[in-house]
């Protein structure tokens, strides 16, 4: 792949070339030139392309459903101008700050998702040489103005006036999300993934992906005492 970009200092935009020679085993050889960007926090949804599966002749029929074209897997050409474009991102002002007690200098791996009305953040808090690790809580009405709740649930240095809401196992990369499913009980209907580990980390520990349920996103607890995941 021959890639070129260009950028420029007075436009947000920064546009890139690429030239690719695509193989299939029942056509020839062809090449194509694309203009590729990228926008800031959410990608253009392309609804009308000339599309095909990148293994079929027979165009995909997508239905009513969003397809995120940032590559070319379902995109066998564009034509009369089209162009993919995106928009650079522009730094602004900090959301956030991770100072609490609890929290250390480790903060981090945040997981953010729209429920409702409101954001709801997951985030890594802990784990220096200091304090044991957690799962921190924070909400926000418009993904701007973040406050951390009083939950009351675990104690840190004496008291549960923090924000923590989940600690103990499988606390590592723990990463919670909303099941959209409408069969879904509604004592799960908010999930999460979290790691274990069992034994020292760099002596062949055993590493696990366990599974959380919640009804309302604050009160977890596990789904089973076995990793659904813990081979690689």
């Amino acid at each position: 792949m021959n890639k070129k970009t260009t950028c420029s200092s007075a436009s947000p935009r920064c546009t890139e070339d690429y030239d690719r020679n695509i193989e299939d085993r029942n056509m020839k050889t062809r090449t194509f030139q694309i203009i590729v960007g990228h926008r800031w926090l959410a990608p253009i949804f392309l609804s009308a392309i000339f599309l095909s599966s990148a293994s079929a002749r027979e165009p995909v029929n997508v239905g009513g459903r969003r397809e995120l074209f940032l590559d070319n897997v379902m995109v066998e050409r564009m034509v009369g101008g089209a162009q993919r474009v995106f928009h650079r991102p522009v730094p602004r002002e900090v959301v956030i700050k991770f100072d609490q007690p609890w929290e250390g200098l480790t903060s981090g791996g945040a997981t953010v998702f729209q429920d409702g009305d409101r954001y709801r953040m997951y985030y890594r808090a802990g784990g220096d040489a200091s304090r044991e690790e957690f799962a921190c809580y924070a909400e926000s009405r418009d993904g701007l103005q973040w406050m951390k709740p009083n939950l009351g649930l675990f104690e840190f240095n004496g008291s549960k006036e923090n924000n923590i809401v989940w600690k103990g196992v499988a606390v590592g990369s723990w990463v919670p999300f909303k099941d959209e499913n409408p069969q879904c009980p509604p004592a799960a209907r908010y999930k999460a993934i979290g790691l274990r580990v069992t034994g020292e980390w760099d002596a062949g520990a055993l590493k696990e992906l366990m599974p959380f349920q919640s009804a309302d996103g604050i009160h977890w607890q596990p789904m089973g005492d076995k990793g659904i995941i813990n081979d690689g």
